[in-house]
């Protein structure tokens, strides 16, 4: 019987000791008649059995398994390099069958095939004739939706700018206010009857209905002013203001122009939170317009101006507004 003395690193792998009689063996094993017997009833013979004697102790061991757990709790410092070697012997192992394997898939009768050194992609130049179409047809439908637009654009503005720059001021309307109420020739009278008049509470300005339509929705706008038609455009539309200019008319005679730049901060109001140009415009448009038009008034001694604003949509196109007012001072 040999005595074996497992190591797991590689300095001294085996240590032979000289052969031990049945009775020197430790208390693992069950001598019977027909040989020795292990506690799970396995009968093995003496030739058979290795001892495992820990080098660092000198403890025996009938299992391996019984030899790793004492490595392992016992001897933690020798445990990592049992490990690293275990993990060697896999390595070798599993590398020696890879080569095996790989030598049997290249051992064949097939020929190696060969490789062309300028490969040629196939279908590449349907691809290139398919693409070569397909740009020239967008090339053609956006030059004709373009040629479109334009010729659209230019009707628009010629058409606007025929019905407003012939006459600024033709379609005014006459408008004949209350006369006031003579005084009473009698002293006696109270003052409030002598000062109370007939005349009703007008606004300073008067807009010329607009007899345009909207190029987006067909909306018809003829009963409307023209700064409804503006809202529309921005609330319904995302239309953008670009520019706003006045035109000032003294009795239906051009006086000046003035540019209106935009700001972002209402002067009037003390708005701080405006943003775009857009936003700007529409707000003086929508509420102080009024004021606006007391201010050009009183400025110029003007009886009437035409508000002049470029809108521009989303497809591109511009439109072309005109407001025409006409002050209410110089007939009060």
């Amino acid at each position: 019987m040999t005595i074996v003395s497992s190591i797991p690193i590689r300095l001294n792998s085996l240590i032979t000791l000289p052969l031990l009689s049945s009775v020197e063996l430790p208390n693992l094993m069950e001598k019977t008649s027909k040989g020795i017997r292990k506690y799970h009833n396995d009968r093995v013979d003496r030739s058979q059995v290795k001892i495992l004697m820990c080098f660092h102790c000198g403890e025996q061991f009938s299992s391996s398994s019984s030899y790793q757990r004492h490595l392992t709790y016992e001897h933690q410092a020798l445990s990592l390099c049992y490990q690293i070697y275990q993990n060697e012997i896999i390595f070798e192992k599993n590398a020696k069958k890879k080569i095996a394997k790989e030598s049997r898939r290249t051992k064949g009768d097939y020929k190696p095939r060969k490789l062309d050194p300028n490969p040629k992609p196939e279908g590449v130049s349907y691809r290139r004739a398919t693409d070569s179409k397909l740009e020239l047809s967008y090339k053609r439908t956006n030059d004709a939706i373009k040629e479109k637009n334009d010729a659209k654009r230019s009707k628009v503005s010629s058409e606007v700018y025929k019905k407003i720059e012939k006459n600024p001021l033709r379609n005014f309307v006459d408008i004949r206010l209350p006369e006031k109420r003579p005084a009473p020739s009698s002293e006696t009278e109270p003052a409030m009857k002598r000062a109370k008049e007939d005349v009703p509470v007008y606004k300073s300005y008067i807009s010329d209905p607009c007899h345009e339509k909207c190029n987006v929705c067909e909306v018809s706008y003829e009963d409307k002013s023209g700064e409804s038609l503006v809202d529309h455009y921005v609330s319904e539309h995302g239309a953008l203001i670009n520019t706003m200019n006045v035109h000032l008319y003294k009795d239906k005679n051009f006086v000046k122009t003035r540019n209106s730049p935009a700001g972002t901060v209402c002067l009037i109001c003390d708005l701080k939170k405006i943003d775009t140009t857009t936003e700007y415009f529409h707000h003086l448009i929508q509420t102080h317009l009024d004021m606006l038009v007391d201010k050009m008034s009183k400025q110029g001694e003007i009886d009437s101006l035409v508000i002049e604003m470029e809108l521009s949509l989303s497809n591109g196109a511009v439109v072309p507004i005109k407001i025409l007012i006409r002050t209410l001072k110089n007939a009060l």
